[in-house]
């Protein structure tokens, strides 16, 4: 547990805060949205990606302040900690608190995702995904309810998905339009790294107020394995199975039950909706260099606004 060593070295930086341990799942939507309530307007959350989706979901329950007024800061201790890749935040707890301790901010868009049948709506910092990363993170998060975590976890269940996962006939709407696909995975957010470093949206700007969508159409599972080391590097867009798209919202509908994760939290089955909402939060940031990388930016013209 690294909590009373980043307890003491909060401290030690001059920091005073009251905090609250999360002992369970969605319990730190519950504790952000009780600090804001009773006057807090700075949250720092020591997790991974799941405990920030929880804190923004927190800030958005309560009606007391605006939840763009309020500024979040994170001291990554997940397992993939793949929000921050975007901004350059540092996965050393002195350096991530040495971040916040600076005050830089950045207001960011967040997605939005609403499960129709359901009727619930959550909101998400990075990526939301369907398909086979579905399929990963439901399997990832049965590990998690046995006790199982880690970088070693969430490769198995990838493994595992991979062979166990199928293709998906789905209806995409997007500007009054329907077209029909094919796909095995998809991709929607304002980030640009999931899966533990993997660059599944390398175009993605955080405050553009759009979403960028990457298409993965049928695609044989050997290329997929052959894909892998293209998906870190952001090059696997150039494969004439993947079609990347840039849209303020995009339903996606399926005869069969297709599940659906943001942030690496498993969150329901389509028909799903996912949006975007200009700026809706603030956030201590290391850097805001958003440009291409040059190995990719060939690629980036075949994004179109749908």
């Amino acid at each position: 547990m690294k909590w009373p060593i980043i307890r003491a070295e909060l401290i030690k930086e001059g920091f005073e805060f009251d905090f609250q341990i999360s002992e369970k799942k969605d319990q730190i939507i519950t504790l952000s949205k009780e600090a804001v309530e009773q006057g807090s307007k700075k949250l720092i959350v020591v997790g991974g990606d799941g405990s920030l989706f929880e804190m923004v979901n927190g800030i958005y329950l309560q009606n007391k302040v605006s939840p763009s007024d309020i500024v979040i800061g994170q001291i990554p201790v997940g397992t993939g900690n793949d929000w921050g890749k975007m901004y350059e935040n540092s996965l050393d707890f002195r350096k991530s608190i040495q971040i916040i301790k600076e005050g830089r901010t950045f207001r960011q868009d967040l997605g939005t995702i609403y499960f129709p049948e359901e009727k619930k709506r959550y909101y998400f910092v990075n990526i939301a995904g369907l398909g086979f990363d579905g399929a990963v993170l439901k399997e990832v998060w049965k590990q998690k309810e046995k006790g199982r975590n880690g970088a070693m976890i969430y490769l198995l269940m990838l493994v595992k998905s991979l062979f166990g996962s199928g293709y998906h006939k789905v209806t995409l709407t997007y500007s009054g339009t329907k077209e029909e696909q094919i796909i095995f995975s998809m991709a929607a957010g304002i980030g640009r790294y999931n899966g533990n470093g993997m660059m599944q949206l390398p175009f993605s700007h955080p405050a553009d107020g759009m979403l960028d969508v990457s298409i993965i159409n049928k695609i044989g599972k050997i290329e997929v394995i052959r894909e892998v080391k293209n998906l870190f590097s952001g090059t696997y867009v150039k494969n004439k199975h993947v079609r990347i798209r840039r849209t303020d919202k995009i339903i996606i509908e399926s005869g069969k039950k297709i599940p659906v994760e943001a942030d690496g939290e498993f969150l329901g089955y389509s028909p799903v909706e996912i949006g975007i909402l200009p700026a809706g939060a603030s956030f201590f940031i290391n850097k805001t260099d958003f440009s291409i990388d040059p190995k990719i930016k060939d690629y980036a013209p075949d994004i179109v606004q749908i």
